[in-house]
This record gives structure tokens, sequence and C-alpha cells, in this order.
């Protein structure tokens, strides 16, 4: 229905179709609609993909939000190759959604106790986003409380301690500037 809508409109109305799209179907994931919210992401990278073709940044943003959406279907295979391919072209124009797609990937192997996996990508996130946003922002301080917990399931309590410490101390700093 979608795409017959978007044949006709200009390509600046296209790719504000492929957005809204996008931003319905994370609506929908966020929702725990994740069967709906694949079906609108697909539409939305399908606009994307002929607009902008299969290897961008675009279409790695929409293979992001739909690698979530699976994930919570538990389609493990599918949300990994989105996840995979995204990160790909993420990797060349790095910012925070590098950081959140290393974050998305680390709950994929989570979800499925692939622990030692998931701790670099918990790092690679971490280290994406400290160079996205800084050293110290709420989102690496989640990060690092997120390092944390995996550790502390991986029975690393020193290390788990550390991170704790480290998420506090940019909590507090943050406090400071706030006020």
């Amino acid at each position: 229905m979608v795409l017959s809508i978007q044949r006709n409109k200009s390509p600046l109305k296209v790719d504000e179709v492929a957005r809204t799209l996008l931003n319905l179907g994370a609506m929908l994931e966020e929702a725990g609609r994740q069967n709906e919210a694949v079906k609108i992401l697909e539409e939305s990278l399908q606009i994307r993909v002929s607009k902008y073709g299969q290897n961008s940044i675009q279409v790695a943003k929409v293979k992001l939000n739909l690698a979530e959406a699976l994930i919570g279907l538990e389609k493990w295979t599918e949300a990994e190759r989105n996840l995979r391919q995204a990160i790909e072209f993420l990797k060349i124009c790095p910012t925070q959604d590098l950081g959140n797609a290393y974050d998305t990937y680390a709950r994929l192997m989570e979800a499925q106790d692939r622990l030692v996996e998931a701790e670099p990508m918990r790092q690679a996130s971490t280290t994406a986003l400290q160079r996205a946003l800084g050293e110290k922002s709420v989102e690496v301080a989640k990060q690092m409380e997120k390092q944390a917990a995996l550790l502390g399931r991986l029975n690393r309590y020193t290390e788990q301690g550390l991170y704790e410490k480290k998420a506090t101390e940019i909590r507090e700093a943050l406090k400071c500037t706030v006020s």
C-alpha cells in the first residue's frame, strides 16, 4: 500500500514516507508489537534501498531498527544478519548510531547466552559512544553500566566494580554541570 502511494510522490516525499515508516516501526517495536514493526520497517527498507542503494547509511539505520524488532521475535539469524550489515556501513561515518548498533548486537548475544561474544560488542559500543558523544555523557555511563552487568554475569566481579565506579563518576560529574 505505502509503496503504491510513494510511486506518485516526488523524491522528497518518498524520503518522508520512508522516514515516517521508520519512526512508526520504532514506535511499534517499543510498544512490544514486533510483528507489525517488522512489516512497517521492511517497507521503509524497500523504499530506502530503491532510493539510496543497498550499501548506504540510510539503509543501515533501517536495518538497525529492523534488527531490534527481530530480536523481540527471537529471530536471531535474521537479526544478526541485519546488524552485521548495518555495522559495516555505520563504521564509514561513526556516530551514536554505531554505538547503538553495537549495543543492539550485544543484546542479541546476551539474549542467546553468548556472553563471551557479547563482551567485545559492549566494549565497541562504549568506544563508539565515547568518540561520538565524548567521555562524559549519559549514554556512555549507561553503556558502562550494561558492561558491568555483563561482567557480573561472567563472574568477573572486580571488573564489574570498576565499570560501575566509572559510570557513577560520569553521572556525578554530569550532575555538577547541570546545576
